[in-house]
């Protein structure tokens, strides 16, 4: 890993270690304006946009490994070299931008990479909840227990399912009930569809349902305009881009810097 990252990252090769962390510190300082995020922002971003199911198991993972590391303190390397660089793998990336001050964009897309490691704490945890109720529980009351298990398993599983096909081609706006109790809680709470990737669909809506030649439309920030290339020539000859809200005929946005304060007269047509 660390000759493939030099190998693909130039500015690494005259000086591998100085460079990197160079890099390192010199992300702190792409400041865009705002304050900086918590030192949590990551753990809750990965809590609040992962299945709960998935969030549970790791931390049952998580502690079991903690708890056989120090288990024998004198054997902690030699016997639990594994678990401690998959620990190493999924805590130092979330570490380092907090200790450098690191600016961070929405979510937790700088950090996905660790993903996998956080599924292997969640198996951990999974074995472990199975082993649990198979020494705990016995007989008729062991099925029981087992079965419904299984049946939470399962029904976290469809749940998910069914979101990502419902949203489809916006599934990466996922997230659990600790997002809010509904979209429009959440949205007021968190970067939602940050890449703008909805405003196509908003844009198609409009162009279907408004049969005039000429459409003005006000778009709250730039990805609005640039989704009208994927758009056929003869739709995107219709519509006009303007910057006055009151020479609109439709107002669209996608809830990133703009959160509905905008002083919009109630005849508009809104699409968010």
């Amino acid at each position: 890993m660390i000759a493939f990252t030099v190998l693909f990252w130039p500015f690494l090769w005259e000086n591998p270690i100085g460079n990197f962390f160079e890099s390192l510190v010199a992300t702190s300082k792409f400041y865009r304006g705002d304050l900086l995020p918590p030192w949590y922002y990551n753990l809750r971003w990965i809590v609040v946009t992962t299945p709960l199911l998935y969030s549970f198991c790791f931390f049952v993972g998580f502690f079991i490994s903690i708890k056989a590391l120090f288990r024998y303190p004198i054997k902690l390397y030699p016997q639990n070299r594994t678990v401690l660089i998959v620990i190493f793998l999924f805590f130092v990336p979330i570490i380092l931008p907090i200790i450098y001050k690191t600016t961070l964009y929405d979510g937790w897309r700088h950090h996905y990479f660790i993903y996998p490691i956080f599924l292997i704490f969640s198996l951990k945890g999974l074995i472990v909840l199975f082993k649990f109720i198979k020494i705990k529980f016995h007989g008729s009351g062991y099925k029981i227990i087992n079965t419904a298990f299984i049946f939470i398993i399962v029904s976290s599983l469809i749940n998910t399912t069914q979101f990502m096909v419902k949203y489809h081609p916006h599934q990466c706006v996922y997230g659990n009930i600790l997002a809010g109790r509904d979209m429009r809680r959440a949205k007021y709470q968190f970067a939602l569809d940050y890449w703008g990737l909805s405003y196509r669909k908003a844009l198609e809506y409009v162009l279907k349902n408004d049969k005039s030649k000429i459409i003005k439309v006000r778009v709250a920030n730039k990805p609005g305009k640039d989704n009208t290339y994927i758009l056929p020539y003869e739709d995107r000859k219709r519509l006009v881009y303007v910057k006055n809200l009151d020479k609109a005929k439709y107002f669209l946005s996608n809830y990133r810097g703009h959160r509905g304060k905008e002083n919009i007269p109630i005849k508009k047509n809104i699409f968010q």
